[in-house]
This record gives structure tokens, C-alpha cells and sequence, in this order.
């Protein structure tokens, strides 16, 4: 399996193996459960060569300005989303 990845200036790098894209991640935002600071968490996600990451916080959009700027600065493709409850 050969995958194409297009970095954050352009750049396009191809693969053999397929990379992981964390999908449901909670920072320091997200009150119940994260303890992650968006910061390093985006820079652990480029010394690993991820190139996308999602931030998924529960119940709150806090983080995501922060998390979108960093992770553009450092080239890995933001994933925005929530977890939200939702009651009837």
C-alpha cells in the first residue's frame, strides 16, 4: 500500500505503511477527562511524524484556536470536533 501525504506547505511525501491519525484526543480543556496541553501534544505528534491529529474535547470548543494555530505553525493537519451531551 503506497499512501500520498500533503503536508501543511505542500509538500507531498509518499509512504509504504499507513500512518497514524489520533481521532478522539482531550487536552487540559476538556475538565473531566484531559490533562494534555495542546502545545505538547502537537509536538509530540510532529517528532512522531503524524501528519493529522484531532481534538475532540467534551462539551467545550475551548482549546481550539489554540490547537488549530499550533498545529498549523507545526505542520500537522487540526482536526476540529467535540464530544457533546446531549440531553432531551
Amino acid at each position: 500500500m503506497n499512501l500520498s501525504v500533503s503536508t501543511a506547505d505542500g509538500e507531498t511525501s509518499s509512504s509504504t505503511a499507513a500512518q497514524f491519525v489520533h481521532l478522539h484526543t482531550h487536552s487540559e480543556f476538556s475538565l473531566a477527562e484531559g490533562l494534555l496541553k495542546v502545545k505538547s501534544a502537537v509536538g509530540e505528534a510532529t517528532q512522531r511524524h503524524i501528519p493529522a491529529m484531532a481534538l475532540t474535547d467534551r462539551n467545550n470548543l475551548f482549546a481550539l484556536v489554540k490547537f488549530y494555530e499550533t498545529s498549523l505553525a507545526k505542520g500537522v493537519k487540526p482536526i476540529l470536533g467535540a464530544e457533546l451531551w446531549i440531553s432531551p
